[in-house]
């Protein structure tokens, strides 16, 4: 790892992930080593310059530290919550990447591999779907991501490793569930899509899907699309690929766990 002292006395890397460089710097080579630990998505040491950068600053004494995280020189936020930090500077380099890559078209979405297949779960916050994609892996599914699918120019889907993100309302911190503790399996290949599944949760309901036109499917996925307004043409066409090859299922669900079973028989 491309760990280095700089003439600040800070540790600084610069690493890649979905084509895009960010540099990241902190007081000590242990804070930096936390911070790359929670990057999001598949990533990698880079060099050069970098046009986005964070800065982990900790002052005060061990029992008493307060952390200021630096957003391209500017604070972007301060704590005495180290989580709190680690957590907002996951989610900004998630999002950077998922608004900016040109090798990837970011959908909001929950994502789950069933025998060699995607099976996608669009959605923002608040609509169930990281409840639901954790109850595909504990059906059998093997995981990919419960916040972005990142879609190639063939429509296959990359995995955006990272914990599940179980988000309250009202609640500033979210609860972080790896998905090892749900007997889940990481998923490492990028995955042809199988199945678009869009089934916000809803008190009561039964999840009775009907099929989609590739027309309604591709625009509920630009709705979820993170680049949707800076790069709308490729976006579309990623998109529109996605939504021609595999069908699009639309449904209000109730309970996780057996609309789940329902959607494993469906892509049987």
């Amino acid at each position: 790892m491309d760990v280095r002292l700089g003439a600040s006395s800070q540790a600084k890397s610069v690493v890649r992930l979905y084509g895009r460089s960010v540099g990241i710097s902190a007081d000590t080579a242990d804070l930096l080593d936390e911070l790359l630990r929670v990057i999001p998505g598949i990533w990698a040491p880079a060099a050069g310059r970098a046009p986005r950068t964070y800065s982990l600053v900790a002052n005060g004494s061990p029992r008493g530290r307060r952390y200021v995280l630096y957003k391209d020189g500017v604070e972007f936020v301060r704590s005495r919550d180290f989580a709190w930090i680690r957590a907002v500077f996951a989610g900004s380099v998630g999002f950077y990447a998922a608004e900016t890559s040109r090798i990837r078209t970011f959908v909001h979405a929950g994502v789950v591999g069933w025998r060699g297949r995607a099976i996608v779960v669009p959605g923002r916050e608040f609509t169930g779907k990281t409840t639901l994609t954790a109850a595909l892996v504990k059906a059998g599914a093997t995981y990919l991501s419960d916040e972005f699918a990142p879609i190639d120019d063939r429509g296959r889907v990359h995995p955006f490793p990272r914990p599940l993100t179980f988000k309250r309302a009202n609640v500033q911190r979210p609860k972080l569930v790896p998905v090892e503790s749900l007997g889940g399996v990481q998923e490492g290949r990028a995955l042809p899509v199988g199945l678009v599944v869009i089934a916000p949760f809803a008190e009561g309901k039964t999840w009775r899907p009907r099929r989609v036109s590739p027309g309604r499917g591709v625009m509920h996925l630009m709705s979820n699309c993170a680049s949707a307004q800076t790069r709308p043409d490729k976006a579309f066409e990623r998109l529109g690929r996605v939504a021609t090859m595999a069908p699009v299922l639309q449904s209000a669900r109730g309970e996780a766990d057996e609309t789940a079973r329902k959607i494993l028989t469906k892509c049987e």
